[in-house]
C-alpha cells in the first residue's frame, strides 16, 4: 500500500491554491477520496485592499530616526523664530521676501490669491466637514478621523504660534497682517485638507495608480499654497518650511493612527457584499494552501 506522501507526489495529485471565485466569501467545495469539504480560508475576492499611502506616515513609522529628525528640525526652527526677533532666520528670509515682492506680476498675483484660499479657515473647516460626510457611508472610522484631524489642527497650530510669537513680514508696506507668523497656518491647514481628501478619495477608487495621483496632487497643492504665502508677503519662507514640517508630522501621525485603528477590522465589504477578511486571514491565505 502506497504511503500518503507517495500518492500526493504523483502527477496531478499535488495540492494547489484554488483560483479566485468572485462573489464567494469562502473557498468552494472540492471533491476528494475522503469526501467533500469547505476550506475555512476566505477566497481572494474577500481580501481587503491595503490602506493607501497618502502621507509620510508609513515611512515615519518604519524609520523613527527620520521622524525624530523632522521633529528636531521643526523644534529648532521654532526656537530660532522665538529668539531675538528671529534675527538668525531673517538672514535668509528677508532677501527672499524682498526679491519676490520686487518681481511680482499681475497674473501671478491673481493666481496665488486664488491658491492661498485652500489653506484658509473656510476651506479647511468646510472641506473637512464635506470630507467627513463623504467618508461616513464607506468607513465611519475614516469619517471620525477626518473630524478629529480638522478640529485638532488649529489647536496644534496655536499651541506653537502663541509661545513663538514671531512678527509678520514687513517687506510689503501695502500688506497688513495680524497674529503670529510661525508656523504658517495656511500650510498646516492645506496639509491636513489635502491629506484627508486623498484618504477619502481612496475609499471610492480602488486603482493604486489613481490613489497615488491623488496623493501627489495633494503634496503639490500644499507646496503651491506655501509658495503663495511667501509671494503675497503674508509669511516668511521659514514660516512656510515650519508649516511643511509640522504638516508632515501631523498628517503622518494621523495616518499611522488610522492604519492601526483599521488593523484586523477593515470597513468596506467586497463587491458582492460579503464581509472582508481580517488581517490574520489575509496572512493565512498568503502563506497556506488548501488544507
Amino acid at each position: 500500500m502506497q504511503s500518503r506522501r507517495a500518492r500526493e507526489a504523483r502527477p496531478g495529485r499535488r495540492c494547489r491554491v484554488l483560483p479566485r471565485h468572485v462573489g464567494d466569501a469562502r473557498r468552494p467545495q472540492r471533491p476528494s477520496r475522503l469526501g467533500t469539504y469547505t476550506s475555512s480560508v476566505p477566497a481572494y475576492s474577500s481580501l481587503p485592499a491595503p490602506h493607501p499611502r497618502t502621507s509620510l506616515g508609513p515611512v515615519l513609522a518604519r524609520r523613527p530616526r527620520l521622524a525624530g529628525g523632522l521633529l528636531v528640525a521643526f523644534a529648532l526652527l521654532a526656537l530660532a523664530a522665538s529668539l531675538d526677533g528671529a534675527h538668525l532666520l531673517l538672514v535668509v528670509d528677508r532677501p527672499i521676501g524682498t526679491w519676490v515682492v520686487a518681481h511680482r506680476s499681475p497674473l501671478a498675483t491673481a493666481l496665488f490669491r486664488r491658491l492661498t484660499f485652500f489653506g484658509s479657515s473656510p476651506a479647511t473647516y468646510g472641506g473637512g466637514a464635506l470630507l467627513a460626510l463623504l467618508a461616513l457611508p464607506r468607513c465611519p472610522r475614516t469619517a471620525a478621523l477626518v473630524a478629529v484631524g480638522t478640529a485638532v489642527r488649529p489647536l496644534v497650530e496655536y499651541a506653537v504660534k502663541l509661545p513663538v510669537d514671531r512678527r509678520r513680514p514687513d517687506v510689503d508696506p501695502n500688506i497688513v497682517q495680524h497674529g503670529p507668523s510661525f508656523p504658517s497656518g495656511h500650510v498646516l491647514g492645506s496639509s491636513m485638507l489635502f491629506f484627508l481628501a486623498a484618504t477619502v478619495f481612496a475609499l471610492y477608487v480602488s486603482s493604486r495608480a489613481w490613489r497615488r495621483v491623488a496623493a501627489v496632487l495633494g503634496v503639490l497643492g500644499v507646496v503651491l499654497v506655501g509658495v503663495s504665502r511667501v509671494y503675497l508677503a503674508y509669511h516668511w519662507t521659514t514660516d512656510v518650511l515650519g508649516g511643511l514640517l509640522g504638516g508632515a508630522l501631523l498628517t503622518g501621525g494621523l495616518d499611522v493612527l488610522l492604519r492601526r485603528w483599521h488593523a484586523g477590522r477593515p470597513c468596506l465589504p467586497d463587491a458582492a457584499g460579503a464581509p472582508r477578511a481580517t488581517t490574520e486571514e489575509v496572512m493565512t491565505v498568503a502563506s497556506a494552501g488548501v488544507r
